[in-house]
């Protein structure tokens, strides 16, 4: 059978290859089991490069940050992909101008598939079972509910939109999971048509509510395409021109008895990994950091008691979400999130700003009043706040699900 490729095929694949393996290992993203202590030492030779090449090469002048800020575009990421572009496409010209000629690249291409299927495979099922014990997103706190609707950011809303519902996140846990088709060549197709599906309306999510995960999301877009191409001509003829097809299956090279034996227990022992070892992690998190989950005594709003004439500026309300994050809100309605560390013998919180890591202050708690207090920033005398008793029952929390609706409830 003559299966020659064209020239531009070759050239695509080529910058394909290249460019798919880079971003495996280098934007992981914890696909791959361990990955992240395989990559230790090579991640801190692009901490150390990837500034150079922003600051020296593109002329950035702020500090290019290297240290993990929750966020996915970073300047460091976009710098990173940037790198890895242009690895790409030097590697790529000087592979054709090298290597020898040959017909196809049909073994490599199996051998990417496989990288990528796993890639998309192993985070999505981490992803779904996240959403799946509704730890990614949580129920609209207190701090939510009392925030004016208007002053919530489109990643704000988004999250409180996507918290509300215990069922639509476990719609979307099941949708990501099913991305364990992808893991299996016969099913190849099925996986990557409901995984095209879940990852686009993430990615939609990530541009049009301005949550900073766009460049994964669009990596695993764009890879999920990658594997349908594939199939592309069949389903179209079964589509679009109505016509009898047959899915065709990636061809696997041949192997000898044991060297297929030795894959197929590793790819269970990893699956066992990332599904049953990951759920059992995620349940005893769910416990612990869940919904229902025990809170803590110091969780609740705070107000402060002691100012007579508030300025602007001044602190009025401080929300502790759990025992680790806490939000202040401002006389002028301005809201600053705070991460939070206790000094249990000296009944201290520390609070860190999220976005300034030099801004830091402490408050004392006091358990049998429930009150905090402490000096706030430079300001010279104590400030006390205290814990309300919070009896209000808001419409969000109380609605629940109807099957009849006489009119419409939109509120």
């Amino acid at each position: 059978m003559n299966n020659s490729w064209s020239s531009s095929k070759k050239i695509l694949f080529r910058f394909c290859f290249v460019f798919f393996i880079l971003i495996i290992l280098i934007q992981n993203n914890g696909a791959y089991p361990f990955w992240y202590y395989i990559w230790m030492i090579p991640e801190q030779i692009f901490a150390k490069l990837v500034p150079w090449l922003g600051k020296e090469v593109l002329g950035i002048k702020y500090i290019i940050g290297t240290e993990p800020s929750g966020s996915g575009d970073t300047t460091y990421d976009w710098l990173k992909l940037l790198f890895i572009l242009i690895l790409s496409s030097f590697g790529s010209f000087f592979w054709g101008i090298f290597s020898k000629p040959t017909k196809n690249y049909d073994k490599l291409y199996y051998y990417l598939t496989l990288a990528v299927r796993y890639y998309i495979g192993f985070m999505l099922i981490s992803y779904g079972l996240v959403k799946v014990f509704k730890l990614q997103f949580p129920a609209p706190n207190l701090y939510r509910l009392s925030q004016e609707y208007g002053d919530s950011s489109p990643m704000g809303l988004a999250w409180t939109f996507l918290g509300f519902s215990k069922g639509y996140n476990l719609f979307m846990g099941i949708a990501e999971i099913c991305s364990i088709f992808l893991l299996f060549r016969r099913t190849l197709a099925i996986g990557s048509i409901i995984t095209l599906m879940t990852t686009m309306n993430v990615m939609m999510i990530n541009y049009f509510y301005d949550v900073p995960v766009k460049q994964i999301s669009t990596i695993l877009v764009v890879f999920t395409i990658f594997l349908l191409a594939y199939n592309f001509e069949e389903l179209f003829n079964l589509f679009v021109r109505n016509q009898t097809t047959q899915l065709s299956i990636i061809k696997q090279p041949i192997f000898t008895k044991n060297v297929k034996l030795f894959f197929n227990v590793s790819k269970y022992i990893l699956l066992f990994f990332a599904f049953f070892f990951v759920a059992f992690e995620l349940s005893k998190e769910e416990k612990k950091d869940g919904d229902d989950a025990p809170k803590s005594k110091i969780v609740g709003k705070y107000s402060v008691k002691n100012l007579n004439q508030i300025k602007p500026d001044d602190l009025k309300t401080i929300f502790i979400s759990n025992e680790y994050s806490a939000w202040a809100r401002f006389a002028n309605g301005k809201n600053e999130r705070f991460s939070l560390n206790y000094d249990n013998l000296k009944n201290t919180i520390i609070f860190n700003n999220r976005t300034d890591s030099t801004d830091k202050f402490t408050f004392k708690y006091f358990k049998k009043n429930k009150k905090l207090a402490g000096k706030f920033r430079n300001d010279t005398f104590e400030i006390v706040l205290e814990k309300e008793n919070i009896t209000k029952k808001y419409l969000l929390e109380t609605r629940g699900f109807h099957w009849v609706n006489e009119t419409p409830f939109n509120r």
